[in-house]
This record gives C-alpha cells, sequence and structure tokens, in this order.
C-alpha cells in the first residue's frame, strides 16, 4: 500500500480511540482475533493462500468475516475484514472503505 491510502485510515482509528499493530503475517493477525487478543483485522488485499485457513479459524471462533471469496477472490485476493459480531460493522465504517468490502 502507498502512504497516501494508508495514512487517512490511521488517521480515522486513531481519533475514534483505535490501535494500530501490524506483525507482518495476516493469517496470525486472522487469528490473534479469533482468539481475543486482537479486536479486529483489516487488509485492503490479501491473497487466498495468506488467509483462507485463518478465515476457517475465524468462523469457527464465532467472529465476523467479510466474504473473501468474492468475485475472483480466490485466484485474485480481496480485501478483507474481520472482528467480533458486535463491532464489525464499526470496523468496516472506521477503517476499510465500505465500496471495497465484498
Amino acid at each position: 500500500m502507498r502512504a497516501d491510502q494508508v495514512v487517512p485510515v490511521l488517521d480515522r482509528l486513531l481519533r475514534d480511540g483505535g490501535m494500530f499493530i501490524r506483525n507482518g503475517s495476516g493469517a496470525l493477525g486472522l487469528c490473534d482475533v479469533a482468539c481475543g487478543r486482537l479486536l479486529g483485522y483489516v487488509e485492503p488485499h490479501i491473497n487466498s493462500w495468506d488467509c483462507l485457513g485463518a478465515v476457517g479459524v475465524l468462523n469457527a471462533a464465532g467472529a465476523r468475516v467479510s466474504d473473501f471469496l468474492a468475485g475472483d477472490g480466490l485466484l485474485r485476493g480481496n480485501p478483507i475484514v474481520a472482528g467480533p459480531p458486535a463491532v464489525y460493522e464499526q470496523l468496516v465504517t472506521v477503517l476499510a472503505d465500505p465500496n471495497l468490502v465484498p
């Protein structure tokens, strides 16, 4: 991602009292949501091989996950948003472009 794409997202997040953590692994970040270590995860583009296993873990944990496989997500990737049902919509509003989330 380019800085002009990241800075507005971080600005909205921090203004709403959020915190930004990046560990370098989409699968680990998503699993951290599933086990409650993180409140949510948003990625504007992630590939299927980096997240589908974690999507299964999130579903089993009762988390809400955007429809990653929409369109050609399996082959080309997609944005992803994941979090507990109680905060999922807020994650979409604050962190993601609702027009991008399938």
